[in-house]
């Protein structure tokens, strides 16, 4: 089986610190320039993992501020569209 995509490791990693409480909504994430230089990753292929974390709700961009883990509430499950129910 190929190794997964640099992209799916980045947002794999994000996605389970956030689930894991290590991140907590509100707190900062790094900046895309910092992750991409953490990852040894192209400024694209962070943008993508990110994109993918904010299309399943795991994470708020706003322009201008600093992205952040969204609250457990808005999130959906990977690749379904429906929400995560935890407990």
């Amino acid at each position: 089986m190929p190794s997964p995509k640099t992209f799916t490791k980045i947002a794999d990693h994000f996605r389970e610190r956030i689930l894991s409480g290590e991140l907590e909504p509100g707190a900062k994430l790094p900046t895309n320039r910092e992750i991409a230089g953490q990852w040894q990753a192209a400024a694209a292929t962070v943008s993508r993992a990110l994109q993918a974390l904010q299309v399943e709700n795991f994470i708020r961009t706003t322009p201008g501020a600093p992205t952040s883990p969204m609250t457990p509430a808005g999130r959906c499950r990977r690749g379904t569209g429906w929400p995560v129910f935890s407990g």
